[in-house]
């Protein structure tokens, strides 16, 4: 990092070539044809669900059918239910089947038996004080009194939970439902708001002028009319105002309304190319562009995928998407709120509720009609994870072009042909665009970040950009608990890289950044965080977090840092980028050093270490890193495919080159003072 930034003249050497190398090209059709295989395999999956919605409805409840429906059609929606099943001795964490329970027959509240029994409480007194009058033994719905409680709930063996599925029996679950022409049309409006809003965004910060490209424009729109859609769902819930899915789109809508008010008033060019072309000549620029319409067709059967089988995952449903269940009608997560009751099943309750809040917008406008859908459609929540996906393709495009990419589609949709975004290996499928995946969201924010950071540092007039910085980061840090961490690694590099190269300007913008953001950041951990329970399980693993327990936890070190290293080096669903970048690295000596390349690669080499830590002190923690590795790889991976694509399309230096260098700026305006 000592040579982060090359200068020579007041300008860097840094350049690139007008096409990538050979070993981009290659990258791009391995990696387009393991994408393409996977997606056609998923295609095939998805129009089964469709033809066959039994067979949809075993693959989403299992052999909890029969049982969903005898509670369905007996017990209240506000009767509270005790469930007490047999528990795997080496299941990941405790009261797994309860909170898949939960999630299918919300909104009755679950409570857990054997947590009830691990508090040295009284079954007796507990189903009285909560008024229990369902339990569920095993697999069989049976109704007591607090006198017969004991008496019903005897020792359980596995067998006890083999109960037939009787999927052709069910009618189709509410969330597995597919929205009506309403829920498609009010799904729409919300997408059109949620564009329209985030460019209103971008044209009151200054930045809209500032975009020589469609793709760009479209890509920024949406992840900021996102950010501030889900921001708002977010504060009306802190707010004790249950998220309707209307109501955070108000504030969207009115951003949007800047575009009309104010498009007469912008400055610059009108963007009407589909990518930045920079000095490449219009008829060929256009012509590249035509490398975007097959990943169009990828993405519109990306889309069919994940209407047709929605949210899919048991952290997906279990957590994210019954939070949003839980967002729509829990008055805030105060009082008599599930946020509050210590015994109820609810996983992780104290996550951030920012992914929640999003998919409580658009999955509660495809289930508007709540006397079919009940309000929340997976078919409709899930569809923002593959649009995020598509608006990081057009935000990298327009970066690539702004740093000088003479084909910056190329490398955009190198980026987006990462075999993981399409479902690429059966272990590891869950992370896909159309699987719901929250990962997704924290990489693209990310990215995001550093995009516009490089987009203010070359300019030297950045301040609506930085906004767009500290927004970004904003959003990684609220959508996943270990999101915070990510936030102060990659802010923490860059500080470290100006305050090196003296940079007061740089260093004046990333402190005030930081503090925004970081007070964002801390309000919503003393308010929300610490302000809601933890929940049966110590699934703050914060709490588990002491130095004792990571130096007694240091024999661990080998095996999880090997698997980590593994996943990001040479698993085949993430491209094996590790090795790419090595060679990459290995064909270009200098190119890494360059603040585009070695600002990610630095965020991702201290995250894979950060990533480390967790599994030093948590309890059986090898099946924990089986399914973790991945996800937690899934957040970076954006990072470090971006800093491949700028290796691969960086050429030799040239020393009369009049390229600028993103944190050295330009020399005459954000140099040293």
């Amino acid at each position: 990092m000592d040579q982060l930034i090359q200068e020579r003249r007041g300008v860097t050497g840094f350049s690139f070539q007008k096409q990538p190398g050979p070993l981009g090209r290659w990258i791009l059709i391995a990696w387009s044809v393991l994408s393409v295989l996977a997606v056609t395999a998923h295609l095939f999956s998805a129009t089964i669900s469709w033809t066959r919605p039994e067979i949809r409805m075993l693959r989403s409840v299992g052999d909890l059918g029969a049982l969903v429906a005898e509670i369905l059609e007996h017990v209240p929606s506000d009767a509270p239910l005790l469930v007490d099943t047999w528990q795997a001795p080496r299941v990941p964490a405790d009261q797994f089947l309860e909170r898949e329970l939960a999630y299918w027959i919300f909104p009755r509240r679950v409570y857990s038996a054997s947590a009830i029994r691990g508090s040295r409480r009284s079954l007796e007194e507990f189903v009285t004080t909560h008024r229990i009058g369902w339990v569920v033994h095993g697999k069989r719905l049976v109704e007591v009194e607090d006198e017969t409680v004991e008496s019903v709930l005897g020792p359980l063996k596995p067998g006890d939970n083999e109960v037939a599925a009787s999927p052709g029996l069910l009618k189709t679950l509410d969330p597995l439902k597919y929205p009506a022409p309403t829920g498609w049309l009010l799904f729409g409006l919300a997408v059109v708001i949620t564009i329209s809003g985030g460019r209103g965004l971008l044209v009151l910060v200054g930045v809209d002028s500032q975009l020589s490209s469609t793709s760009e424009r479209w890509g920024w729109s949406w992840l900021a009319g996102l950010a501030v859609t889900s921001l708002s769902g977010l504060l009306l819930f802190l707010c004790g105002i249950p998220v309707a899915f209307w109501l955070p789109l108000l504030p969207t809508l009115v951003l949007g309304g800047v575009v009309v008010g104010l498009r007469k008033r912008e400055t610059g060019g009108a963007g009407a190319d589909i990518v930045m072309t920079g000095d490449v000549r219009q008829d060929v620029a256009n012509c590249r562009s035509r490398l975007l319409v097959p990943l169009l067709v990828l993405f519109v059967v990306v889309l069919v995928i994940a209407a047709i089988r929605g949210i899919e995952g048991f952290d997906q449903r279990m957590q994210w998407a019954y939070k949003a269940r839980l967002m729509q009608t829990e008055p805030g997560p105060w009082d008599g709120s599930v946020f509050q009751d210590p015994d109820h099943v609810h996983f992780h309750p104290r996550y951030p509720l920012l992914v929640p809040a999003a998919e409580a917008v658009f999955g509660g406008a495809g289930g508007y009609d709540s006397v079919t859908n009940g309000g929340f459609s997976e078919s409709t929540a899930v569809l923002i994870f593959p649009l995020t996906w598509l608006a990081l393709g057009g935000v990298v495009i327009g970066g690539l072009g702004r740093l000088g990419s003479g084909d910056p589609v190329r490398g955009g949709v190198l980026l987006l042909m990462l075999p993981v975004w399409f479902g690429f290996g059966a272990l590891q499928n869950n992370l896909a665009a159309f699987k719901g995946c929250p990962e997704l969201l924290v990489g693209a924010a990310l990215l995001s970040a550093v995009v516009a950071a490089l987009a203010a540092l070359g300019r030297g007039q950045g301040r609506g950009w930085w906004f767009l910085v500290g927004l970004c980061l904003v959003v990684a840090g609220l959508a996943k608990a270990e999101g915070t961490v990510a936030v102060t690694v990659l802010v923490g590099v860059a500080g470290v890289a100006a305050i090196a190269h003296r940079q007061r300007r740089v260093i004046r913008e990333i402190v005030l950044t930081a503090v925004v953001v970081t007070l964002v950041l801390a309000i919503h951990e003393v308010v929300f965080t610490r302000g809601v329970v933890a929940g049966v399980l110590p699934d703050d693993y914060r709490q588990l977090l002491t130095v004792s327990g990571v130096v007694d936890g240091l024999w661990r070190l080998p095996g999880v840092a090997g698997k980590f290293l593994l996943e990001a080096a040479v698993a085949p669903w993430f491209g094996a980028i590790g090795l790419l970048l090595g060679v990459a690295i290995f064909q270009d000596r200098r190119g890494w050093r360059t603040l585009a390349v070695g600002w990610p690669l630095a965020t991702c080499g201290l995250m894979l270490a950060a990533f480390c830590v967790p599994f030093l002190v948590i309890p059986d923690y090898e099946n924990n890193l089986e399914w973790a590795a991945g996800r937690l790889v899934m957040q970076i991976a954006p990072l470090a495919t971006w800093s491949l694509v700028v290796m691969l399309h960086r050429g030799e230096t040239n020393p009369v080159d009049e390229s600028v260098d993103a944190l050295a700026g330009d020399g005459a305006r954000v140099g040293r003072e």
